[in-house]
């Protein structure tokens, strides 16, 4: 286990060094695994952080870039460095993940830190 998250729900999402995220519901008392593969992956298997917004959506720092799993939808967006746009990430190894009093989104990386806005969803 690298990181883990409780969520508004009661669950337990659990972050891996190498097998992606597991998320634990403790209603069902039943584990769900997301992983690179499959219709709706995550980009990453190396997971260090985690954080929940005031949204309630999952945001996973991975060692590729952000995915946040909308938590209406049930589907992951994705958020990665893009070379020269200094909009975008500016590194993918996310180490850590935080929304302070205002709302705003910090995202630590290998590279810097980051500031998400979410009026251009970058």
């Amino acid at each position: 286990m690298s990181d883990g998250n409780e969520d508004s729900h009661d669950n337990l999402w659990i972050g891996t060094h190498s097998q992606g995220v597991d998320l634990f519901d403790r209603a069902t008392k039943k584990f769900h695994h997301f992983n690179t593969e499959g219709s709706n992956p995550i980009h990453a298997r190396y997971i260090p952080a985690f954080m929940v917004d005031v949204e309630g959506n999952l945001w996973i720092g991975t060692g590729y870039g952000i995915d946040v799993l909308d938590r209406q939808t049930g589907k992951f967006t994705h958020h990665l460095n893009r070379g020269n746009d200094p909009a975008s990430l500016s590194n993918n190894t996310v180490l850590a993940l935080h929304q302070d009093s205002r709302g705003i989104i910090w995202i630590a990386t290998h590279g810097g830190l980051n500031i998400y806005n979410k009026s251009t969803n970058r």
